[in-house]
């Protein structure tokens, strides 16, 4: 048997901001709603292909995104359709609350999404990435979906496709952190997106700012090294 915490979950936010250009016909591709699939069956259950076959096959895509009191972010789809030179402020902070589960005499330990914009807990995790496109999923009223729905209390699901950077979870308002390379890209809350953050490049690989608690750190670069802001 399942014992652990329970975490209810809304997937509507005051505090979320979706700002056009708006697509209401867009039509995710295969992978893209396999990776929906996923992302719904860590949150609601289920079998993912299972899922993946019920997605409605439209959903809402947005250019942009405005945390209340907070940042303005942009997808990195939308920076890509400018035909004048842009300000690339798709680069995010993610937080991730991380909770304990014992499956019989086994310890699983889950990263689940919720809403984490206040970064002082001990039990959130810290990731940075790029927030490559923003989705709105509302799922059909069916007998299906009445089941799942019911679990979260909502049919609709704001979803960021987020190309996540190999940071080893460190926290760069607390220490210098860099990165080499990311991850394949996959399905977040949207809600887990804390600020926008910046980038120095210096010596092939790059150096975080992270202003989110007030404090920018900028002491990794060394006296005469080559860099490149974002």
């Amino acid at each position: 048997y399942l014992i652990g915490v329970f975490i209810q979950l809304s997937f509507t936010d005051p505090g979320t901001i979706l700002r056009s250009p708006t697509n209401s016909n867009y039509k995710p591709n295969q992978e893209l709603r396999r990776k929906i699939a996923e992302y719904l069956k860590i949150v609601i259950g289920g079998n993912a292909a299972t899922l993946q076959a019920q997605l409605p096959e439209k959903m809402t895509s947005y250019a942009k995104v405005r945390i209340l009191d907070g940042d303005f972010i942009r997808s990195k789809a939308s920076l890509t359709k400018l035909n004048a030179p842009s300000r690339d402020n798709s680069f995010i902070r993610v937080c991730y609350f991380k909770l304990l589960f014992c499956f019989f005499s086994s310890l699983i330990i889950f990263q689940y999404e919720a809403i984490v914009r206040k970064n002082n807990q001990d039990f959130v995790m810290t990731t940075y990435g790029c927030l490559h496109q923003i989705i709105a999923c509302q799922l059909p009223q069916t007998k299906f979906w009445d089941t799942y729905c019911r679990k979260v209390n909502s049919r609709v699901f704001l979803l960021g496709l987020v190309e996540a950077c190999n940071t080893d979870g460190k926290d760069a308002t607390e220490e210098v952190v860099f990165y080499e390379s990311t991850r394949a890209t996959r399905i977040i809350n949207l809600r887990t997106i804390s600020s926008v953050i910046g980038r120095v490049k210096t010596r092939n690989k790059w150096g975080i700012i992270d202003r989110s608690k007030g404090v920018a750190r900028t002491d990794f670069m060394d006296e005469g090294d080559e860099d490149e802001d974002e």
